[in-house]
């Protein structure tokens, strides 16, 4: 079945300030800001999560404590490793905490994956080195999750990115897409630093200065891309500072990580219409399934699994009909913020409504519907309104 509208589609200029952020990036600058969203985490105000004691300390030679690491990934002590450890070091108390403690929630399931590939299990600290173990973190360059995962690995890799669900963010799909990628890459290079700098930086790169090394007879390394220095040493202050202060986890029923209530949804779903029946904040269900990018469950041919509280198992089998029947057709128009533009004479803004389908210089369009399409997403796309949508076709 198709579904016919009209949108009128115009062209305006517009300046992107990617080229901005590029020349402005820093690497501590980002860490600093993906930190700073980790500690709004659902999990921070759940005073069951992961009871644990802290040790902090402090350390006066770095490269000394870097060599009793014994790394077999960049092995080599980096001149700038003292600055980003010092940075580390320098962090608010609860920031320290907040770092430590998520790490160490998923260290046992990274070093599992790792292992399963044949990989070295230090490479765990790439993580958190790559985004402050911040689930939503995303790169100046599109690259996101924990693992900052490009659109390209996680497709090669089996994980599914659409307008409604991108699994990057899902620490444990992302971890074995990860693992995967890099294993792929040891096997193409032979080198475990050229895997991974393969994997932050693409193939393509990692090739390209193999070849202007030989060439010239210089270092790999000088021909690598400009953050590659800061890759290599937030690598090691990381693994640094993770073994310098420790967590000891007290407990071992954790609130989360025993939970995986998981069940399995095969129609459309918005996360209201769980929160609502089964009386659990909204805000604890999008720490829980943070693959979901705008709360809505897509209504695949393909069921999907939602993660759920614990013990909610049974609610939800008792109570799935009360949720799906809740439908409520506004949690599904997304809303985003549209740019403005100065007025020019006879054109037809996007969120005023259309009286006449034939006018000048606009396009009548027609978009046949996909699975787990919503007029939000379909509105967003054509820069048109939800209420123009259904005013269109009826």
């Amino acid at each position: 079945m198709s579904l016919s509208f009209a949108i009128f589609l115009m062209v305006i200029p517009f300046v992107s300030s990617s080229q901005n952020d590029i020349t402005s990036y820093s690497y501590i600058a980002q860490f600093k800001n993906n930190l700073a969203e980790l500690s709004n985490l659902y999990c921070w105000s759940d005073t069951g999560f992961y009871a644990g004691k802290f040790e902090i300390n402090s350390i006066q030679n770095i490269q000394a404590e870097f060599e009793k690491l014994n790394l077999t990934v960049f092995t080599k002590f980096h001149k700038q490793t003292n600055t980003f450890y010092e940075f580390l070091d320098e962090l608010e108390i609860a920031e320290k905490q907040n770092l430590i403690r998520y790490f160490s929630f998923y260290e046992n399931e990274f070093e599992t994956v790792l292992k399963n590939e044949g990989l070295p299990i230090e490479l765990k600290y790439l993580a958190p080195a790559l985004s402050a173990m911040n689930t939503k973190a995303i790169s100046f360059d599109g690259k996101s999750g924990v693992w900052q995962l490009t659109h390209f690995q996680a497709v090669l890799n089996s994980i599914q990115i659409s307008k409604l669900v991108d699994e990057r963010f899902n620490i444990s799909r992302s971890t074995i897409a990860a693992a995967k990628q890099i294993a792929q890459n040891l096997n193409q290079f032979e080198d475990i630093n050229l895997a991974v700098s393969a994997f932050v930086f693409g193939n393509v790169k990692v090739r390209n200065a193999i070849a202007l090394a030989e060439k010239s007879g210089g270092e790999i390394n000088e021909f690598m891309p400009e953050f590659f220095n800061e890759i290599i040493s937030a690598f090691q202050a990381t693994a640094i500072f993770i073994n310098i202060n420790k967590f000891k986890n007290i407990d071992d029923s954790i609130a989360v990580k025993s939970l995986p209530d998981t069940v399995i949804i095969s129609r459309q779903l918005h996360f209201k219409q769980v929160t609502e029946v089964l009386k659990i904040p909204v805000k604890q269900l999008q720490f829980l399934n943070p693959q979901f990018k705008f709360s809505v469950i897509p209504g695949n041919i393909k069921p999907v699994n939602l993660t759920l509280p614990d013990g909610k198992f049974d609610d939800f089998a008792l109570l799935q009909d009360s949720i799906y029947n809740s439908y409520d057709s506004t949690l599904f128009e997304l809303v985003t913020q549209k740019i403005k533009y100065p007025p020019i004479p006879n054109r037809q803004y996007a969120r005023e409504p259309v009286k006449d389908l034939e006018i000048e210089g606009k396009t009548k369009i027609k978009y046949r519907l996909k699975t787990g399409d919503v007029l939000g997403i379909i509105a967003e796309d054509y820069d048109v309104r939800v209420a123009d949508l259904k005013y269109w076709n009826n």
